[in-house]
């Protein structure tokens, strides 16, 4: 008996979630980070609508701290292109005037202040991207 077997993972699109923030420097970064450390057949960016620059150091630190590298982050401007690429889009600010995305999702998520804001925020996204892995990989 002779078996075939036909992979379609090569030609299949890989899913792009899309986070958005203000200045793409925390709260989207952190979350482009928890999303590809969970994620397996799927994949996440982040950018800001008026980005700082860099991630800050505090953010970087956090994700350190939970074995997550930050190394490949950094501060990107938002463009159309990429709102209309991605198959999901999580805005984590309500400050996105200008832009929009069909189906688009909106967190509310607080800027941290203080090292245990940090952490509450790391945890707070990490519970909310664990969902939206499953959602997206339909897992």
């Amino acid at each position: 008996t002779l078996f075939l077997t036909i992979s379609l993972g090569s030609k299949m699109k890989t899913k792009t979630v899309l986070f958005v923030c203000g200045h793409n420097s925390i709260r989207s970064p952190m979350a482009e980070a928890i999303y590809n450390q969970l994620a397996r057949r799927s994949r996440a960016v982040s950018a800001g609508i008026d980005p700082s620059g860099s991630v800050k150091t505090q953010a970087l630190a956090v994700l350190s701290r939970h074995s997550i590298s930050g190394q490949r982050l950094h501060a990107k401007r938002l463009t159309n292109e990429m709102l209309s690429s991605a198959d999901n889009v999580i805005f984590l600010t309500r400050h996105h005037e200008g832009f929009a995305a069909p189906d688009a999702e909106e967190w509310d998520v607080e800027l941290p202040e203080t090292e245990e804001g940090y952490e509450k925020l790391f945890s707070s996204l990490r519970k909310k991207i664990t969902e939206l892995v499953k959602k997206v990989e339909g897992s």
